[in-house]
């Protein structure tokens, strides 16, 4: 990023933030999506995320490009949000063991299908996005990164703050837990038949 439009953030200039948001808030929006899989929640982040980096701002080093800063921001809160999600449904399924909800998240849609075929695309995406959920945390996060944002290992790595070969071991194993997973979903799904 050019070194007087950082400047101007760093001073508080409300027309080049605004100008800033504009940028990335498209980039900021998709990736809170790939991680909350709702709409609404991830606005609601992403506006988070901006008020984050407004606060932040100043305290900025350059030890990484600002975009790769950005998107930590982005994975944390998105991330904690989940945590705070995940623990109000233990917490209600707790409270009430009969009140059990689908929890699947927010379907997308496939406008120029077929209803068939959209209803069986719907449905390996939600056994995808559960089967992602189920990952443990740096391993979703590394392959929701590499595999949904095209981001690089050495992208990835920076975001992260681990190493290139850490990175790469992860999206490794992130693809063998997903196989053992769909694999043994599939092979219950077909002695049910």
């Amino acid at each position: 990023m050019d070194a007087e439009i950082l400047k101007k953030l760093q001073a508080g200039d409300a027309a080049t933030f605004s100008w800033f948001v504009e940028q990335y808030k498209n980039k900021v929006l998709n990736a809170c999506y790939r991680f909350l899989l709702n709409r609404d929640d991830a606005q609601d982040i992403s506006q988070e995320v901006f008020i984050e980096v407004y606060r932040s701002i100043g305290s900025f080093r350059r030890e990484a490009d600002l975009s790769t800063w950005i998107y930590r921001i982005a994975i944390s809160k998105c991330l904690d949000f989940i945590r705070r999600k995940n623990r109000k449904k233990r917490i209600s399924e707790i409270g009430n063991p009969f009140n059990r909800g689908n929890g699947s998240g927010e379907a997308r849609t496939f406008d120029a299908m077929d209803p068939a075929r959209k209803l069986e695309q719907e449905e390996q995406l939600r056994i995808m996005q559960e089967a992602i959920g189920r990952l443990p945390e740096k391993q979703s996060v590394a392959f929701t990164l590499s595999k949904c944002d095209d981001f690089g290992s050495l992208e990835i790595a920076e975001v992260m703050g681990l190493t290139h070969s850490a990175v790469d071991a992860l999206i490794h194993r992130a693809k063998a837990n997903l196989k053992k997973q769909l694999t043994s979903y599939f092979e219950k799904e077909l002695h049910k038949k």
